[in-house]
């Protein structure tokens, strides 16, 4: 997409994105929506981090196996937005397609989940979109072998952290369709505030027709006064 800077230049880049050349920061019209000068970039390239159970990183070609795993379990898929992954190829394909290039469609990288015992991919927690130069969506799976054991809850809790203190993000937010109640568990224990229900968003596959879902956000001053409160009770 070539999108027009303040200065007439043409150049591709990203909707949120504002564009740097030659060390300086210009004002970007995307799709209609004017970014200011002084905004800071996001960082989009993204660490590798631990929790107590599991290394979080960057995916890696190598994760299809595990990832077609979860992409192909009809007990983890009904819940995601995409299609169950047909074959290990058809899963290679998106890693390389779909993951690998966030950082260049102007999203962070995409994060997988890796249990420390036994070296295995075993989920995603990451950011799938941006909005607004600094509004992101964060979304998860979790291969059905390691549900309710408070992984997602760890993971999310480490991504938050990641995604306002390095990446830059001002805004988190999240939704799930209403019958999904363990995403909603999740996502009240990371502390996000409900906003409000919109009606028959997204397709569920447990119903077979739209559902209402439930929007969520995290604010950066919210979450830092929430580690604030716990860092106090300790």
């Amino acid at each position: 997409m070539n999108t027009v800077v303040k200065d007439g230049t043409s150049v591709k880049e990203s909707q949120g994105i504002l564009a740097n050349i030659g060390g300086t920061t210009l004002s970007v019209l995307v799709e209609g929506a004017f970014l200011f000068k002084g905004v800071n970039m996001l960082k989009l390239e993204l660490p590798e981090v631990e929790t107590q159970r599991m290394i979080i990183r960057s995916i890696r070609l190598s994760d299809a196996q595990d990832l077609y795993e979860i992409a192909s379990d009809p007990r983890v898929n009904k819940y995601l937005l995409y299609p169950m992954h047909k074959s290990l190829d058809e899963t290679k394909e998106i890693i390389r397609k779909v993951f690998l290039t966030r950082v260049e469609q102007g999203v962070p990288s995409a994060y997988v989940l890796v249990d420390k015992k036994k070296n295995k991919m075993i989920g995603t927690c990451d950011f799938v979109s941006i909005h607004y130069h600094d509004v992101a969506e964060i979304g998860y799976s979790l291969n059905y072998d390691y549900w309710n054991n408070g992984l997602m809850s760890e993971a999310i809790k480490k991504v938050i952290e990641i995604g306002f203190d390095h990446v830059g993000i001002r805004i988190i937010q999240i939704k799930h369709s209403i019958n999904n109640h363990a995403s909603q568990r999740v996502i009240e224990k990371a502390g996000f505030q409900y906003e409000g229900t919109q009606r028959k968003l997204l397709y569920d596959k447990t119903i077979n027709d739209y559902a209402d879902c439930k929007i969520y956000s995290l604010l950066k001053e919210e979450w830092r006064e929430r580690n604030e409160r716990f860092s106090d009770q300790i």
